[in-house]
């Protein structure tokens, strides 16, 4: 299972950012399927493994874009249904590979503890591995995760979690590494 952010990620790839009342040029643009969960999910989906990504999807016109993704990469979504707007990333990239990244989280923003366990608890099984990617972008996740981690080793799962960067300012994750067993910084 993966755990988190789903969102589509607009590339721009540039030589420079334009200024505020001015126009700049791209080298190019491209749209692709985003967030670190989803990510997670499509790698694992294309070495062949049996995946399913919980997170929220919106109501935009993104929304069957995502979709159809994830049903292209294999991946079986357990998705929370929000009336707001999918998350959006533009991620700017210059020639040396470099990136700046301005995200809208959108329907990310609802998802909390309480749906995750609604979703992925009923699913889980001992043996299954849980991925959480994107922890920092989605803030209400905070209220009641150690409840649900311990939820999880209950059930005898593994548990990986991807910190992401955390845009929110530096908030504690000792309060739950005791159920974490593999950790990923970046």
């Amino acid at each position: 299972f993966a755990v988190g952010d789903l969102n589509v990620d607009l590339f721009t790839h540039t030589r420079g950012f334009a200024q505020f009342g001015q126009e700049a040029h791209a080298d190019k643009f491209h749209l692709t399927l985003g967030g670190n969960a989803a990510n997670f999910a499509a790698a694992c989906s294309s070495l062949g493994l049996d995946v399913t990504l919980v997170s929220a999807i919106g109501s935009d016109a993104f929304t069957p874009y995502l979709q159809g993704e994830l049903k292209r990469l294999g991946v079986k979504p357990l998705l929370s249904k929000s009336k707001l707007q999918n998350g959006v990333s533009n991620i700017f990239v210059r020639e040396d590979g470099e990136r700046a990244i301005l995200s809208s989280k959108g329907c990310l923003l609802e998802l909390d503890s309480r749906k995750i366990s609604k979703l992925l608890l009923p699913k889980l099984h001992a043996g299954d591995i849980v991925l959480f990617g994107g922890f920092f972008h989605m803030p209400r996740l905070r209220q009641g995760f150690a409840n649900l981690l311990r939820a999880i080793k209950r059930k005898k799962a593994t548990i990986l979690f991807d910190t992401c960067f955390d845009e929110y300012g530096n908030w504690k994750i000792s309060g739950f590494l005791e159920y974490v067993d593999i950790l990923i910084v970046n």
